[in-house]
């Protein structure tokens, strides 16, 4: 048994030359559904060290062997790898991920991680899920127009799928647009491992079938066809072992941690055509430690927030219903003293359930975040399923599209799960989808399954103040592929 189980381990995984592969839930997505991870109008070939010299190449001893922007100093400014889920927004991911981090930096705070809208981003600078978008223009919208932040416009389109309008999607939209001061084009590996010392970077890539079944390891292309061009942030580099460190748009799941280390010699196109953001420190931050944004709160609950003001200063915060954000319901004042942060407790069962948004302000210094009261939400759901090509009636084959809809009042799950039940041996896979929609696409591939008799369970999880409370419903199906 333990023979069969090493050898099946060993199947599931191949080493190409310096790096792992294997199945991914990008590598078994159908080839129409590519696109969606995908998205960069831009699609590079080739290597730097294509059009370097020796001259070049030795002149890069005057830079660091390594820059990790993972741990520079013992510091991870970058923080976690997110996804781009069901649309082809690649470039607005790469550079949300790409300016979030120079904010971090320049701002010299460990702690300080601004989290800016993809959202908005893509939709008002003409980005679309189906064909997606080109580098050039997001920085050049960054700079135009700037972006808000992801508390004014959530990232919906990942979950539907479709495009959304470019709105003012908060109350005080234009007072929270950012904007980058210039931006700049590089493109020789000098002129890249400069850039990378003082952060991240916007670049592109031509992705081949390989990398889509990358595990860990130091990529290089070596077999299958040309999928697409997509857009990733550069962040770091390895002189003595010739790297890129690339943060990824496909969630924590895929490679390493949503990371990847690609070869110099990597035919792909990276670094070919790279962007750095230029911007000014505002010298002065607010950030909301707890909640995070969309979390969901109950009961007494402790607020903070960090700050680089001086001691003395005062914050004031405020807490609106999100249906109606200029009624303020609820003020504080907090003045800071010997730290640098402001704590305070509130008793939630004071406002009604429901979306609320709170704003820290001192002076010209303003942050928010959204949050959910869910005390004692309404859990009794009805759910509906649909799709083109989705009949449960009858056996499910190859990929199908499920689309999900929920009629919740105020506060919606904090997450929903689909469990996988095969009737014939109980085994249960468990896949977890937040933030939670009143409509969504959600995708199953049944030809990873044995054919048989299935369960499609649906969970969903709403907080309260004793725990989560659940809300399901069932459906029996059969794969058959």
């Amino acid at each position: 048994m333990k023979n069969f189980l090493l050898l099946s381990l060993l199947m599931s995984f191949a080493v190409e030359a310096n790096w792992v592969s294997g199945k991914t839930w990008v590598s078994e997505l159908p080839k129409e559904k590519i696109k969606n991870i995908l998205g960069s109008l831009e699609s590079p070939k080739g290597s730097l060290l294509d059009i370097a010299t020796n001259k070049n190449l030795d002149e890069l001893a005057a830079y660091p062997l390594a820059v990790d922007w993972r741990n520079q100093s013992g510091v991870d400014w970058v923080g976690p790898v997110v996804g781009q889920g069901n649309c082809g927004s690649c470039v607005a991911f790469a550079a949300i991920a790409t300016l979030e981090v120079q904010v971090a930096i320049n701002s010299g705070l460990p702690w300080f991680k601004p989290s800016f809208s993809a959202q908005d981003l893509f939709s008002c600078g003409d980005g679309a899920c189906d064909y997606g978008w080109w580098p050039t223009s997001a920085a050049a919208h960054l700079k135009k127009k700037g972006v808000v932040d992801a508390a004014c416009a959530p990232y919906l389109s990942g979950v539907t799928g479709k495009d959304e309008q470019c709105t003012e999607t908060c109350s005080s939209y234009k007072e929270r647009l950012v904007k980058i001061e210039d931006y700049d084009n590089h493109s020789s590996i000098n002129d890249v491992i400069a850039a990378l010392q003082n952060g991240p970077l916007i670049t592109s890539m031509t992705v081949y079938e390989d990398f889509l079944t990358y595990k860990s390891g130091i990529y290089r292309h070596n077999k299958g066809s040309n999928v697409g061009g997509h857009a990733i942030s550069l962040i770091g580099y390895n002189q003595t072992e010739r790297y890129w460190i690339i943060r990824n748009s496909w969630g924590n799941t895929w490679g390493e941690n949503g990371f990847a280390r690609i070869s110099w010699e990597d035919s792909s196109g990276i670094g070919r055509s790279t962007i750095s953001l230029d911007l000014k420190d505002s010298k002065k931050h607010l950030q909301f430690m707890t909640p995070k944004n969309d979390s969901f709160i109950s009961g007494v609950f402790d607020w903070k927030v960090n700050t680089n003001l001086p001691i003395e200063a005062e914050i004031r915060f405020a807490v609106a219903k999100k249906d109606n954000s200029r009624q303020e319901l609820k003020n504080y004042l907090c003045q800071l003293r010997e730290q640098n942060n402001c704590e305070f407790s509130m008793n939630t069962r004071e406002l009604s359930d429901g979306a609320y948004v709170l704003t820290a302000t001192s002076g010209e210094t303003k942050t928010y975040t959204n949050f959910y009261i869910s005390n004692s939400p309404d859990t009794n759901l009805t759910w509906s399923i649909s799709g083109d090509d989705v009949d449960l009636t009858r056996p499910l084959k190859a990929r199908i599209e499920m689309i999900l809809k929920l009629n919740y009042v105020e506060v919606p799950p904090a997450k929903i799960a689909l469990n996988i039940i095969n009737k014939a041996t109980n085994e249960v896979e468990v896949r977890e989808y937040s933030p939670v929609l009143k409509e969504m696409k959600v995708g199953l591939r049944t030809n990873v399954f044995p054919n048989g008799a299935y369960t499609l369970k649906w969970i969903a999880y709403f907080q309260t103040e004793s725990g989560f409370e659940t809300s399901e419903r069932s459906f029996d199906v059969m794969f058959r592929n």
